[in-house]
């Protein structure tokens, strides 16, 4: 393998947004964003035009010049948040079932998670009530959402489907690919040492990564 691809695997808001742009300042490290989700319709006119899974995997983990690492970010979405996003769900499986065979060797896998259950249903309601996927758009959109409608209502019923949804997500098989976990609470409380960390993970010169968000 020329150069290491890797695949950050992620529960929305769960700090994948911080790290991938931190890594998008790194000289040797090519970021592609959000992969195999089709939730604007440039990326579900992208994912088309590739016409399969592997040449989108390939386009989205090559290299250019000196760069050691590429990747991008391929979430795994509770259930009762999924509508809308037009996600390739076909793709995304077979994505997974080849890192966790054959793949196993050619692909790293990123995995990220939140421990505090309770705030990933929060931030999986708001995302649902407010209509926005991206994460950092939901600050001005709950902001926006407050000053012309009611305060959001979450159902009991509901929220007691996203904690067991976000426990079920959390408990789906691993893949056999070289993994490095952490969690959001640990990037908050270890920025420093946890993206170090990442860093000789990916086989990329260790930096002092920063991120304007």
């Amino acid at each position: 393998m020329s150069h290491v691809k890797f695949v950050v695997q992620a529960i929305p808001r769960s700090v994948v947004g911080l790290i991938m742009s931190a890594l998008s300042r790194h000289p040797q490290c090519a970021v592609r964003g959000t992969a195999f989700v089709g939730d604007t319709p440039q990326a579900v006119a992208d994912m088309r035009a590739a016409g399969s899974w592997k040449a989108w995997f390939d386009r989205c983990t090559e290299v250019s010049g000196e760069r050691k690492a590429a990747g991008f970010i391929s979430y795994r979405y509770l259930p009762s948040a999924q509508a809308g996003l037009c996600v390739k769900w076909e793709w995304t499986q077979t994505l997974w079932q080849y890192i966790s065979d054959k793949g196993s060797d050619d692909v790293r896998v990123v995995r990220i998670t939140r421990e505090d259950l309770i705030a990933r249903a929060i931030s999986a309601a708001v995302a649902l009530f407010t209509g926005t996927v991206a994460a950092r758009k939901n600050s001005d959109a709950l902001r926006h959402y407050m000053a012309n409608q009611k305060a959001i209502d979450v159902p009991p019923w509901l929220f007691r489907t996203f904690l067991d949804e976000g426990l079920a997500v959390d408990l789906l098989p691993h893949c056999r690919a070289r993994t490095f976990s952490t969690t959001y609470e640990e990037l908050v409380a270890t920025w420093a040492d946890t993206t170090q960390a990442l860093q000789k993970f990916l086989g990329v010169d260790v930096l002092q990564l920063t991120t304007p968000l």
